[in-house]
């Protein structure tokens, strides 16, 4: 009896001991993935913060009388090229994080890292000096997105704080469909319960298509688009409303001019 007592016991201390050994390699790579992610994060948002202050100053020099026009259109296309840049930079960054979420493997993950397996260090960008009109520019535009927002509370039933909007003429307003687009949030119109009209300017908008119902639309008091970066990508990103998550499907750029408001 005695030495059935110890083979089940040895057995089980042979088993903890296996599963406790598959266990840490696994603890490690949880750690060293949410490092990755957090870093990367962090990179765009410094990315995103200095695309914002080039926009501003492309803005402010579209709206400036300062100097000749050539110099002006010279550096108009400076900023452009800058921002074009950046852009292309976050590509690569932002499909990473799209693995890093999805828990694809690590060693299979294609990455802008160095050779020791931390993130690259984001490019810094030579600045020109600012126009006059820029800091204040600047000081106005709105926060960006948050890159990682904060997990969204559970779903929940909440009062009906608003009308959806009839869908017939966003639809004959809608131009054509895009890939992306950048997100500079101004306000946002629930159309249906299926679709949202967002509204970066008074006359620049784009008409999302959600994956399924989202009712939140109409119970939240704001929404928030999770998305990596400023720009808002089809089929990766989606909108959360009242605790719900509702993917992106579509996003159609939008005539205001044909709206009825």
């Amino acid at each position: 009896m005695t030495a059935r007592v110890l083979s089940i016991a040895l057995t089980a201390a042979l088993v903890l001991t296996a599963t406790a050994a598959q266990a840490a390699p696994d603890d490690r790579e949880a750690k060293r993935r949410e490092a990755w992610k957090h870093q990367l994060h962090a990179q765009l948002d410094r990315s995103d913060k200095d695309i914002q202050v080039l926009e501003s100053r492309l803005f402010a020099l579209q709206n400036s009388h300062v100097g000749s026009d050539a110099e002006r259109e010279k550096e108009k296309q400076t900023l452009r090229d800058q921002i074009q840049r950046m852009d292309h930079e976050q590509e690569p960054i932002e499909k990473c994080l799209e693995k890093l979420e999805h828990d694809e493997p690590l060693n299979r993950i294609s990455c802008p890292f160095h050779e020791d397996g931390e993130p690259a260090k984001p490019t810094v960008m030579a600045r020109s000096p600012e126009p006059a009109a820029a800091p204040a520019l600047a000081q106005a535009a709105p926060a960006p997105p948050q890159a990682n927002p904060p997990p969204s509370p559970a779903p929940r039933p909440g009062p009906m704080l608003r009308k959806a909007e009839d869908p017939a003429p966003y639809e004959k307003a809608a131009i054509s469909r895009v890939s992306m687009f950048r997100y500079n949030p101004y306000r946002w119109v629930p159309v249906g319960t299926r679709q949202l009209a967002v509204y970066n300017t008074f006359d620049e908008a784009y008409l999302l298509d959600l994956a399924g119902d989202c009712p939140g639309l109409l119970t939240t008091e704001r929404i928030k688009i999770e998305n990596f970066s400023t720009k808002v990508v089809i089929g990766r990103d989606a909108v959360i409303a009242d605790g719900e998550r509702c993917p992106i499907t579509g996003i159609r750029e939008l005539n205001v001019n044909r709206l009825p408001h």
